[in-house]
């Protein structure tokens, strides 16, 4: 997702309008861009500097100092278009939760800022921010202590344990309850389905610690699953997805067969509910 520079922002929640009493007038523009397959929310902001001034250095901190007052609301809004599951995205959910709003714009303090930077004509200053997405934004919408479950699948008797499972749903996929194809859509905590429809992860499946460290799930464009060791280890459960299912279409439908074979593993249930999954699926 990337987002283009904006001005005169009107923010989506009703507490931002307090954020407006320090009007952008052309001053300030920022872009914003999810990488998934580093969990990264990253967000560029550039501000006007005028320098006809005597001192330039407190015209570079004044700049840097609007730049703070308007990242919370800024943040907000780069954040608005993640995908929480697939039902909501974090506007969805902001928009109905008043207090999410409020957790959201304290979370604006959670990014990591690089050195200033600044455009040729040394007019306009330019500050990078980035967010780990899960340990950004996971804590805010984890509500369990206790993990449920993992499902039971009597009759299969496991001959290896595994290490972790690795999804494939690369191309466009069958989407479940609709006569169309659709890419598989990243989101925060994915959920896992059998061709029946029988969940084989969900969310409260999993542990909350680990949910808000590293998610559910990870994602990378790639085959090589080298990088992911540590998350997937050296003997993973390998499978294809056959479709997609939800509102917005995030979650992988894998074959009923290969859940069964999984499910009776006695890893499974660590391998879920500590989330050592990688989903391997088209990132643009």
């Amino acid at each position: 997702m990337m987002g283009t520079p904006r001005f005169r922002r009107h923010f989506f929640l009703p507490a931002l309008l307090l954020l407006c009493a320090f009007p952008l007038r052309g001053q300030t523009a920022w872009t914003a861009e999810t990488d998934w397959e580093k969990a990264e929310l990253r967000i560029t902001v550039e501000a006007s500097v005028p320098r006809s001034g005597a001192n330039l250095p407190a015209a570079d901190l004044a700049a840097e100092a609007r730049v703070a007052r308007e990242l919370p609301g800024i943040f907000v809004e780069a954040a608005g278009p993640i995908l929480v599951d697939s039902r909501h995205s974090i506007r969805d959910l902001a928009q109905r939760e008043p207090a999410l709003g409020t957790e959201l714009l304290q979370s604006a303090e959670l990014g990591a800022r690089d050195l200033p930077g600044y455009s040729r004509d040394l007019r306009r200053i330019i500050l990078r921010f980035t967010y780990p997405l899960r340990k950004t934004l996971a804590p805010l919408f984890i509500r369990h202590k206790e993990t449920r479950r993992t499902p039971v699948t009597p009759g299969w008797r496991p001959t290896k344990e595994f290490t972790g499972l690795v999804i494939y749903a690369k191309g466009k996929l069958p989407v479940h309850g609709e006569r169309r194809e659709d890419r598989l859509r990243p989101c925060l905590f994915p959920e896992i389905f059998d061709s029946r429809m029988e969940p084989v992860f969900l969310t409260p499946m999993g542990k909350p610690d680990y949910l808000t460290n590293w998610g559910s799930a990870a994602y990378t464009s790639s085959f090589d699953e080298g990088p992911w060791r540590d998350r997937i280890g050296k003997e993973p459960f390998r499978v294809i997805a056959t479709g997609l299912f939800g509102i917005h279409p995030a979650n992988p439908v894998i074959p009923r067969e290969d859940a069964e074979r999984f499910l009776a593993g006695p890893s499974a249930r660590r391998i879920l509910s500590e989330g050592r999954i990688l989903i391997i699926c088209d990132l643009d």
